[in-house]
């Protein structure tokens, strides 16, 4: 992955919003880069004025690295460029790890949040046959909204990922298969295993006969101990069988 100067970073990330801007009024513009005698612009929908205009180098640099693409622009003003898929999963990127310390705010990292909030998107995932791209932030019942920290720790503890749809200025989100079974209470193989070993021995102290009692704590010993990875594969395979 290359790395991009803070100019670069900052125009993947403002062609982002700027895209974003241009979703919610219907709209769909590619961005032209003028100059003129006060120096030079964006010309696009949804890209603030105030905004500096990147460097001709800087986006050639990015196509070059191909996270932005030339469109022909024959007889036009300026020059003409877009995001590629790559580009636009790179500023999505850059929009989740960019930190401001201004408007960091403290975030509740407790088990039965976090929990909520996983469940919160396990529902959401459900609810709309879990599609390979996620769903919407804005599905997730909570209240309130989740904060982006809460849903980088999600994805952080490998219970949630981000996914990037090249048509969607916004990420959408869907559980890893450790979340929904977390959510759902699915069993793990150790704990059917552990369960297995402690079932043999209950079994063991109310039996009266003694050469079946002696086996069935060799079976606990057995399951328990040296036997255990053994015991946790087999139920892990047979799981994934289902």
């Amino acid at each position: 992955m290359s790395v991009l100067t803070s100019a670069q970073r900052d125009l993947l990330i403002r062609m982002l919003q700027a895209e974003r801007q241009q979703q919610r009024c219907g709209q769909r513009d590619t961005f032209v880069l003028v100059r003129t005698a006060r120096g030079g612009g964006i010309l696009t929908a949804g890209w603030d004025e105030n905004w500096a205009a990147p460097g001709e180098q800087d986006v050639d640099d990015l196509v070059e690295d191909g996270l932005l693409r030339h469109v022909d622009h024959p007889g036009g003003r300026g020059r003409k460029f877009d995001f590629t898929r790559a580009g636009r999963t790179r500023a999505r990127q850059l929009e989740r790890d960019r930190t401001d310390p201004s408007r960091l705010e403290p975030i509740d990292l407790s088990w039965t949040t976090t929990l909520a909030l996983l469940e919160a998107l396990v529902d959401a995932y459900e609810l709309v046959g879990a599609p390979e791209y996620g769903v919407p932030l804005t599905a997730l019942n909570v209240s309130p909204p989740p904060t982006q920290g809460e849903l980088r720790e999600l994805a952080r503890q490998e219970l949630a990922e981000f996914v990037d749809r090249s048509d969607q200025a916004e990420s959408q989100l869907r559980p890893t298969a450790q979340g929904v079974r977390l959510a759902r209470n699915w069993p793990t193989p150790g704990a059917l295993v552990d369960a297995l070993a402690v079932a043999f021995e209950r079994e063991a102290e109310i039996t009266p006969d003694g050469e079946a009692r002696s086996r069935l704590r060799q079976a606990a010993q057995a399951v328990g101990d040296f036997g255990r990875d053994v015991a946790v594969g087999v139920v892990t395979k047979q799981l994934e069988g289902l």
